[in-house]
Parts: C-alpha cells; sequence; structure tokens
C-alpha cells in the first residue's frame, strides 16, 4: 500500500534524464501520485536552458507518458529574489492536484553536462542519458535555426569563461541595469527595454544597462549604459525627482558568463510625451512598453530581469 498520497518533485527538467526518470519511478513505488514541478518558467530560454517551460513540460510528458495518470506535471516561476512568491506559486501548483498532505522530496539538479554535450556534439550524444521519447524531441530540437543560435551562445559563454580561467581568483563582475518608467501626460506607465542585438541573449528583451568601467560611480555607469543603448538622458533635476529606489540582484546563477552582480536603479519620469529612444551599442532596438502589456515577454526578457521588473513593478506587471 502506497505510504503517501502525492509526492512532489521540483527541477527544470532540461531535459528529463535517466536518473530523474529513475528518481520518479521510486517514488510511485512509494506515493500514489507525483507532481512534478517544472521550475523556471519565467524565464527565457538560452544555452543553459534552451527551451521555454512548455516545451521542457511537453519533453517530461512523453518521459513519464508510461506511468500514466500517476504523474502529473505544472510550470512554476522561480522568483529568485522573491521567496514568498515562489512558495505560494508551488502551493498553488500543489493545491490543484491534492487537497490533502504532500511530501516533498528534494530538488532534481540540472545537468550541465549533458546540455554541452547537446551543443558539441548533438542529440545522439545525449543518447543513454535520456529516454528514447526524448531523444527523438531532441534530434527535431537540433533541426532548427534556434538550436544553431544557442549554440553559438553557448560557444561565446565557453570562450568567455576561458578567457578569465588565467585570473588569479574567481573573477567577480559589477554590472548595473536602469528600470526606468516613464508615465506620459494622460496615458498609462511605460517601461523602457532594449532588444538584445548580440549574444548571450541575442534577440531577448532586457533592461538597458551593462558592466561598470574602473572608476566609474554605479550610478554614472548606468546613465552611460542608458545613453549608449537608447539614447535617453536624464537631466539633474529629473534625477534627483525620478529616483525611486535601487537594488542589489545577486543570484549566484543569474548570468551565464559566470558570477556577475548587478544594482538595479529604479526611476519614474511623470508628465510629457514619451521621449524617442533608438537601440544602439549592443542594442538592436530600443522600445517603450506598456507596463499593463509586459505579461506579453514572459519568457523573452533576459536572464533575471523579469525578477528585477517584478521587484521594482510588483508581480502585477508580468502576470
Amino acid at each position: 500500500m502506497p505510504l503517501q498520497r502525492l509526492a512532489v518533485i521540483r527541477g527544470r527538467f532540461a531535459p528529463l534524464a535517466l536518473p530523474a526518470l529513475a528518481v520518479i519511478e521510486d517514488a510511485l513505488s512509494r506515493a500514489d501520485r507525483v507532481l512534478l514541478l517544472v521550475s523556471a518558467a519565467e524565464q527565457a530560454p538560452s544555452c543553459r536552458m534552451p527551451w521555454t517551460a512548455a516545451a521542457r513540460t511537453e519533453m517530461a510528458e512523453a518521459a513519464v507518458a508510461p506511468f500514466g495518470d500517476r504523474v502529473v506535471i505544472r510550470a512554476v516561476p522561480d522568483w529568485r529574489y522573491d521567496r514568498t512568491a515562489r512558495e505560494a506559486a508551488e502551493v498553488a501548483a500543489i493545491a490543484s492536484v491534492e487537497s490533502g498532505a504532500a511530501v516533498r522530496l528534494p530538488d532534481l539538479p540540472d545537468d550541465p553536462e549533458l546540455i554541452a554535450a547537446l551543443f558539441e556534439r548533438g542529440a545522439e550524444a545525449a543518447r543513454g542519458r535520456v529516454s528514447d521519447s526524448v531523444i527523438a524531441a531532441l534530434s527535431a530540437f537540433c533541426a532548427t535555426d534556434a538550436y544553431e543560435g544557442f549554440r553559438e551562445e553557448y560557444r561565446y559563454v565557453e570562450n568567455y569563461r576561458r578567457a578569465w580561467s588565467v585570473a588569479p581568483y574567481p573573477p567577480v563582475l559589477v554590472t548595473v541595469d536602469t528600470v526606468i518608467v516613464h508615465v506620459p501626460d494622460g496615458g498609462g506607465p511605460h517601461l523602457l527595454l532594449i532588444r538584445r542585438g548580440g549574444v548571450p541573449g541575442k534577440g531577448n528583451w532586457a533592461l538597458p544597462g551593462g558592466f561598470v568601467d574602473p572608476g566609474e560611480w554605479l550610478i554614472d555607469a548606468a546613465f552611460r549604459e542608458l545613453r549608449e543603448e537608447t539614447g535617453l538622458t536624464l537631466t539633474d533635476d529629473e534625477v534627483r525627482t525620478a529616483l525611486k529606489g535601487r537594488g542589489v540582484f545577486d543570484a549566484p546563477d543569474r548570468s551565464s558568463r559566470g558570477r556577475v552582480v548587478t544594482h538595479g536603479f529604479h526611476f519614474v519620469v511623470e508628465g510629457g510625451p514619451l521621449p524617442d529612444v533608438a537601440g544602439d551599442d549592443d542594442a538592436a532596438e530600443a522600445r517603450w512598453w506598456p507596463v499593463g502589456e509586459l505579461h506579453s515577454l514572459r519568457e523573452r526578457l533576459l536572464e533575471d530581469h523579469p525578477d528585477i521588473i517584478v521587484h521594482f513593478l510588483g508581480h502585477a506587471a508580468l502576470s
């Protein structure tokens, strides 16, 4: 007789590998059902996790199909800087499956070596590490333009890390990001975003920002990157009245390039028309997005920029 009604296992499942399948099978020997929480639902695909939550869920469903309806899958966000919101999303996912007690099992880690093998040798490199159904999905993925784009990004990241490998200590890099909202006369709030023109994150939308130069104050770096990427400048008077907050965002895995700590600055400018902006430098495009439409960019925002946006604007901005 099963000892538990529901066992809960969280992981990115990018993709669901054979060791994870063994954990699921073991859990089913002790529970009526297993709930898989596919995490990082708010994050854009990248060379570290080249599939949306929907695509990862689809691969997982194929892998666990032999278990029938005893395995249920739900996608949940990570919200790296808001533990309360992350836990609330997981509680809601569990409640959608089971109203009684659920047993939480250890999270399943990523397998970066499997992803590396995928980009270095193609889908066949994963054979013996994932089920045949996942191999089929990986083979189809490797025939797409998206695969080639992430493969380019993977090579860039590997070369970037190799260049820093000669440093006497593991580098910790510092960046800035700007969350600037403009509320024009008679209109609703708009957030300024850029679309990245290069790797990593080519094609994704992002907050204006970049690396801090030696001898540069953080806020000066934020203004410089804002000007270089969008053409927007703020006067001294606007800065004094528009700065609403600042924060540090330091999830160790927030950047594919390595340990990068970013400092976010939040500005709100009210009145007047929306200023003209144009993408330049690292930005292929700059655009004022109505805050009420930001939800359409979920899974298209760079790295942890969804987390930074909701930190300053609230979760409703991406709901």
